[in-house]
């Protein structure tokens, strides 16, 4: 009996712990799905961070959920498979949390050094110690000279040397250093330059030149004396000698030659001052400087050999400087080097004095220290980058998590030879590379890069070291523990490219570093254009101090100052589109300022988009506490549509246009209007085209083009370009009666994420169903629409990405589609619910995935899901924006067609768009970018309420074929 009792308590008791175990996992899993959901702005820093690092792990989670579900459907010994999977998932999560508790202790620890504010400067001259002391004071940091204090061995924020004498013995891991001891020791290494000339004609094959650091060198290798040879000295400068004239001669510098000639201007040899900041050593970090000289080169070969040889001689530049850097760490492990340090709190400013042959190779001719207390401009920006420690940990960790790599922090378990091992020099190198991004002044980044070239380049570079004796014995003694473990730029190049594609992938835009704005000022667009004939103004003191007293504009229009007019009314034509001020007041105690009265000073640039523009232009007194606006100067700038009105009686030819001449970015097709082949008059083109099937699929769009009605295809201005249609050559693109599409709408909810260009998109289908936009607004957030289709329809919008936050405080895209499809929710698993994504320039393949994963996550890969293509923006050289050249305008369209083929494969409907708004870039409306094809104009009606209407052909365009996408039932 009391066996049986036993037995049957046993069992309940069991019963009973099942049932716990169960309603536990169901409460920890409920809490783990409302985790993700924590508002931004109603957090703290701290309930961010552990949001952010759940999410993390949920998605670590729900792919261990839908990785057991397909080992189920697809593998035999799937239960097998999906508990070694767990196990695996499992581990991966113990790992993001080691991580990231890591990265907060290591953070923790530089904060802790960096808190006290403290400099201890060495060495300086009393007007170097100055402008260190200036400098920092703007940081709230503290400047203290040896004399000044007696704890020179303390815990200090940044030590800053004259030489690298004062820090040798120095072995403070946290404290930030002005000099790199290691580097000091192999530029003075005599075979230095030559060396670095060797690597750089072995890696990009180019053997045009030849460097000798030794006359016997040269007298060995048979000199040849009908040549020409260059010789470099720091005293003399750049000398050129006849190869009879180089035997008797003596020098301390580098001797060349070259079978290509050199680049010069005005019959001289050009030498560029290079300004390079090296940010870490093992692994490098490194930066140029945005200078004069950058700039004066630049400026140089654009005008002088054209936008593609600037590209090119750019390209070079950058890979030379970066092959430097890891050549240099390379022969530092050659000549086996002490590394008693971590080389990545340690950083160095250089100058390189640099040449170039006639085909843009760039020539390094020396290496030397540039003491970073002489230029007040270089000093503030590198102790900006110094000094910026915000709390990064966070963004570090989850880039390493999507990095896709197994990384280790144990070093014990690193002898197996599997994984990433990081150390702690890595993980600071990482903090650090995340904060310097936030804060570059006039600095461009070089290395870490997305660019895929130095992956090639260290390839070369490894192959070329790989018999180097030296470092193969300086291998062994690391295994042994004979000098600390350090990574080298080699070592870990492959999780930096990972981590570094992560974190540019929260950036609103792709850009061309070079093309940054601050390094193409508005001078850039000035010196292509005539100026309008202006003079200075007389004005009376009195006057002075409130009125302009110069205003110059270009290219020339019909604009006449009159410093007492404040309202002007300019027409342009079409095709300008940028308008350069400059403006001036008499009065040393105010400033023309435009836009707001902390905007730009004096110069800048405008785009000017069809139709209406405003541009302000403030007198601003400064000589006040706070500055005060006296007087304001309001220009209204109307552009000229172009093109034919109304509707021709008259027999019309069929034109068609793939992309406008003056920007091409397809380099095989033809540019500008050229006359149909297919189509002899714009009647023919209708009728044939009605009778072609409709478009489904996103291989029918790819041969896209205009086809315009005009009276000549040489003259734009004789088309009606109102009636140009959007058209594949196969098939036709449905356009549906506002009925039509009021009922197919019908039960739906369409949520939209993505920039301005798909809420004009949004705002178009909105006024076609309701017929007018009674709400409407610029959201940047998260916005919902209810009151469309007489209550039957639901639109949300999701502004992404937030550009304008801190990169720590902007949503992740992750984040985004979370919160959009939370608060859109409950959702139908069908064509009921409509996703829609896209943007200028951002859309990549790992936003595709992103929305895969939480689609996955929340049950919905049934909905439909529909991708709208990039855009035309960015073409203009404008303050405050980047500027996308035109060779980066055909790598758009490239990467264009690949994500679209991706996000296809994906079950995504993809509407390309870029080749459509590219073509006519010129149609872009008000706005700095240039990317907008729409916009919103007001009127009133009889009831006193506001009314909006969406305006842009080309906006309605791609609107259309966005209800088709929707609308249409056809598979693909």
């Amino acid at each position: 009996m009391s066996a049986c009792l036993s037995k049957s308590t046993l069992r309940q008791t069991f019963l009973w712990m099942i049932v716990v175990a169960c309603l536990s996992s169901l409460v920890t899993y409920h809490i783990g799905l409302l985790l993700p959901w924590v508002e931004m702005n109603q957090a703290s820093d701290q309930v961010q961070q552990h949001v952010r690092m759940n999410r993390m792990l949920m998605k670590e989670v729900n792919s261990k959920e839908t990785s057991g579900i397909d080992d189920k459907i697809y593998e035999r010994d799937g239960r097998q498979n999906s508990l070694r999977k767990l196990s695996v998932n499992q581990q991966h999560s113990t790992q993001s949390s080691t991580i990231l508790a890591k990265l907060r202790q290591i953070e923790s620890r530089l904060q802790s050094i960096s808190a006290s504010r403290t400099v201890l400067t060495l060495g300086l001259t009393k007007n170097q110690t100055q402008i260190i002391k200036d400098v920092f004071s703007k940081h709230n940091y503290t400047v203290f000279t040896k004399d000044e204090t007696t704890d020179t061995k303390g815990n200090w924020s940044v030590v800053w040397t004259a030489s690298k004498t004062d820090i040798q013995n120095r072995h403070d891991a946290y404290t930030m250093y002005n000099h790199i001891p290691v580097i000091h020791q192999v530029i003075e290494q005599p075979e230095y330059i030559c060396y670095l000339h060797t690597v750089y004609s072995k890696v990009t094959e180019s053997h045009n030149t030849t460097c000798y650091d030794k006359l016997s060198a040269l007298i060995e290798t048979k000199m040849k004396p009908q040549s020409n040879y260059l010789l470099y000295d720091e005293q003399k400068g750049i000398q050129t000698k006849h190869g009879t004239d180089l035997r008797d001669i003596r020098y301390n510098g580098s001797l060349w030659h070259s079978n290509s000639s050199f680049l010069r201007n005005n019959g001289s040899i050009i030498n560029m001052k290079l300004n390079v900041y090296v940010a870490a050593m093992f692994p490098v970090r490194l930066y140029i400087y945005s200078g004069k000289d950058l700039e004066k080169m630049k400026t140089y070969i654009s005008d002088s050999f054209g936008e593609t040889s600037e590209g090119i001689w750019w390209k070079q530049l950058k890979q030379s400087v970066v092959l430097s850097l890891l050549t240099s760490e390379n022969l530092a492990l050659k000549l086996n080097l002490q590394y008693n340090n971590i080389y990545n709190q340690y950083t160095q400013l250089f100058q390189y004095h640099v040449i170039f042959t006639s085909n843009f190779h760039p020539i390094i001719l020396k290496v030397k220290l540039l003491p970073q207390s002489d230029s007040s401009d270089i000093v503030k920006d590198t102790i900006s980058l110094m000094v910026t420690k915000e709390t990064v940990s966070m963004d570090v960790a989850v880039a390493l998590g999507e990095s896709g790599s197994d990384i280790i922090l144990d070093r014990k378990k690193c002898r197996n030879g599997y994984g990433v091992c990081l150390l702690d020099s890595d993980l600071i190198y990482l903090l650090n590379n995340v904060q310097e991004s936030k804060s570059l002044g006039q600095f461009i980044k070089l290395y870490p890069s997305l660019s895929e070239d130095y992956t090639s380049d260290i390839t070369r570079l490894q192959k070329i070291w790989i018999n180097d004796r030296s470092l193969q014995t300086l291998n062994q003694q690391i295994k042994e523990h004979h000098i600390p473990e350090f990574h080298s730029t080699t070592d870990v190049h492959s999780l930096l490219h990972q981590v570094e594609s992560h974190l540019s992938a929260e950036v609103d835009y792709v850009e061309e570093d070079l093309l940054r704005s601050n390094l193409v000022p508005s001078s850039n667009f000035r010196r292509h254009l005539k100026s309008s004939d202006q003079k200075d103004y007389i004005l009376s003191d009195e006057e002075g101090s409130t009125l302009l007293s110069h205003l110059e504009v270009y290219p020339t229009i019909d604009l006449h100052l009159d410093p007492y007019k404040t309202n002007y009314n300019i027409t342009v034509n079409y095709d300008i589109i940028m308008l350069h001020f400059d403006v001036r007041t008499k009065d040393s105690k105010t400033e023309a300022r435009f836009d707001n009265i902390s905007g730009l000073v004096s110069r800048s640039n405008f785009t000017i988009g069809l139709g209406d523009n405003l541009i302000k232009i403030h007198v601003v007194d400064i000589s006040k506490r706070q500055p005060v606006i006296v007087n304001t100067y309001t220009f209204n700038v109307y552009r000229k549509y172009g093109g034919q009105t109304g509707i021709s009686s008259t027999v019309l030819k069929t034109c068609v246009l793939k992309q406008d001449c003056t920007l091409k970015f397809l380099p095989d097709q033809n540019c500008g209007l050229q006359p149909s082949a297919q189509y002899t008059t714009w009647n023919q083109f209708i009728l044939e085209s009605n009778k072609k099937p409709y478009c489904y699929n996103y291989q029918d769009s790819l041969d896209a083009d205009w086809k315009v009605p005009c009276y000549s295809c040489s003259d734009r201005e004789s088309c009606y370009w109102q009636q140009a249609r959007w058209q594949p050559s196969s098939c036709q693109h449905r356009k549906h009666s506002i009925t039509e599409v009021k009922k197919c709408f019908v039960g739906k909810k369409v949520l939209f994420i993505g920039d301005s260009t798909n809420r004009g998109i949004m705002h178009y289908i909105l006024e076609k169903i309701n017929g007018t936009l009674y709400d409407w607004d610029k959201t940047h957030d998260l916005k919902f629409y209810t009151s469309v289709n007489n209550q039957q329809t639901l639109m949300s919008f999701a502004y992404y990405p937030q550009f304008w936050l801190p990169n720590n405080h902007r949503p992740g895209f992750d984040k985004a589609v979370y919160q959009l499809i939370k608060w859109t929710s409950p959702l139908e698993n069908n064509s009921n619910t409509v996703l829609v994504v896209g943007g200028v320039h951002w859309l990549g393949k790992q936003h595709i995935n992103v929305i895969w994963k939480a689609l996955k996550r929340e049950g919905l890969t049934g909905i439909k899901l529909i991708m709208k293509g990039h855009g035309a923006g960015f073409h203009q050289h404008v303050e405050g924006v980047h500027f996308a050249s035109q060779d980066h305008q055909e790598k758009l369209e490239i990467q264009e067609r690949e994500v679209g083929r991706y996000a296809s494969d994906h079950g995504f409907h993809v509407i390309p768009t870029f080749n459509m708004t590219m073509s006519r870039y010129k149609d872009f409306l008000q706005g700095k970018c240039a990317c907008h094809f729409h916009k919103v104009t007001t009127t009133t009606n009889r009831q006193g309420l506001k009314q909006y209407h969406i305006e842009g052909d080309i906006n309605a365009a791609y609107s259309e074929l966005m209800i088709n996408a929707i609308c249409q039932r056809h598979p693909g």
